[in-house]
């Protein structure tokens, strides 16, 4: 299990793969209304201690960026964004360490 913005999260692992701890987890997320699932797997990190912070660090970065019609999933996100931490410091505070916030300057793609 993971703790998230939108709860906590299931986390799968394969018992049967030859890599052993370098097998990726796999992540489940379902909510019930809205009807939504959240589900991905990672490969991300060296052990299943990293793997499983970095499963963490996308789902509280996860966001969305249209609802259709369905006012029910953009309260949801609204609510989890409330609770989301910062991806360098789980024990931090919900208050957002994004690039308009932060405190170093943007990584830009190129020169303007």
């Amino acid at each position: 299990m993971v703790d998230s913005k939108f709860g906590t999260v299931m986390l799968l692992r394969l018992t049967s793969s030859p890599e052993g701890a370098k097998a990726c987890l796999g992540f489940i997320k379902r909510v019930g209304d809205p009807a939504l699932q959240i589900s991905g797997w990672s490969c991300q990190g060296s052990g299943p201690a990293a793997r499983r912070a970095a499963i963490g660090c996308v789902l509280n970065r996860l966001t969305l960026l249209a609802s259709g019609n369905e006012p029910k999933l953009a309260e949801l996100f609204a609510r989890a964004e409330l609770r989301r931490r910062s991806c360098a410091n789980p024990a931090t505070s919900a208050v957002s360490a994004d690039w308009v916030m932060g405190v170093e300057n943007p990584r830009l793609r190129g020169p303007l």
